[in-house]
């Protein structure tokens, strides 16, 4: 005979067990795993950069090549007409820096290790709304950059990764248009340096892009005719605040010319980045050892 005690016991274990279950299976369903209708993939930024043979000779010395093929994971295609520098960085959070893209212009947060859950009908991810790329053509830029940096179609050839592909130099020329329109700039930068300067550590500065390991710590101006100029910007972001931060996922040219400015402080993007001590960087003008890290 069983006694009321064993049955009652028993009987809590099994409640108890199933209940687990229950919980179990809930946690599973909301947490959206991979398995149940969702694939997660990761999320990658792609630039690519083309450049004078004779230009790039003159302007990227051995120092910084071997600074972007060890630590920027660059590659380096030197033809005859041209030599061609390319960059996968994955799309990894910064500490106190949250990265929403968008499935389907629904939000969906950026994972600690550069990946996205989103469900296996998606077919656009993108950094921004579909209204907020209707705002963005409606402004007349000088600079055109690619949908295929706010815009990854999934079709037939998607092959388990999200990439959105830019040039540096196009990226930055837009964040220099109309910079001085913005407040930051604005409200501080009379009595500043500006392009064509030199920097010294501890000046003001709009933005840390030209603070790479190997900048000569002029301000070049990205809009310039010449291409050595331009080449010498470039040579000068490579390892920078600004372009750590950007391939990284700060989306700083979202919404149009210095938005990581509009409504933040200046050197901005220096918030999402460290230098190879471990350091937090400052949000004045400072010049790497090495290429600044995210944080």
């Amino acid at each position: 005979m069983i006694s009321v005690k064993n049955f009652l016991g028993n009987g809590l274990i099994s409640i108890t067990i199933l209940v687990s279950l229950i919980l179990n299976a809930v946690a599973v369903d909301s947490s959206f795993a991979p398995d149940d209708g969702f694939i997660q993939v990761p999320v990658y930024t792609v630039t690519e950069d083309i450049i004078s043979p004779n230009v790039f000779d003159e302007v990227f010395d051995q120092d910084t090549i071997d600074m972007l093929t060890e630590s920027m994971n660059a590659t380096i295609d030197y033809q005859d007409d041209a030599v061609v520098i390319t960059q996968k960085t994955k799309m990894i959070p910064s500490v106190g820096h949250e990265i929403v893209l968008y499935a389907d212009d629904q939000p969906i947060s950026v994972n600690s290790d550069g990946t996205i859950i989103i469900p296996h009908d998606t077919s656009v991810v993108s950094k921004v709304k579909t209204t907020e790329l209707e705002k963005m053509n409606s402004i007349e830029y000088e600079t055109n950059i690619s949908e295929d940096f706010y815009f990854f179609n999934i079709d037939s050839s998607f092959d388990d990764e999200i990439i959105f592909t830019s040039s540096c130099e196009d990226l930055i020329a837009r964040m220099g248009e109309n910079e001085e329109k913005c407040t930051a700039y604005q409200s501080s930068r009379e009595a500043h340096k500006g392009y064509g300067d030199k920097y010294e550590p501890g000046d003001w500065v709009h933005c840390n892009r030209f603070n790479g390991p190997n900048s000569d710590c002029v301000h070049y101006n990205w809009r310039g005719l010449n291409p050595a100029e331009v080449a010498n910007a470039l040579k000068n972001f490579q390892g920078s605040d600004c372009q750590v931060a950007l391939l990284s996922g700060s989306n700083c040219t979202s919404i149009g010319s210095c938005q990581c400015n509009t409504d933040e402080e200046a050197a901005y993007c220096s918030s999402y980045t460290k230098d190879a001590r471990g350091w937090n960087c400052a949000y004045h003008f400072h010049r790497h050892t090495s290429a600044a890290l995210p944080r």
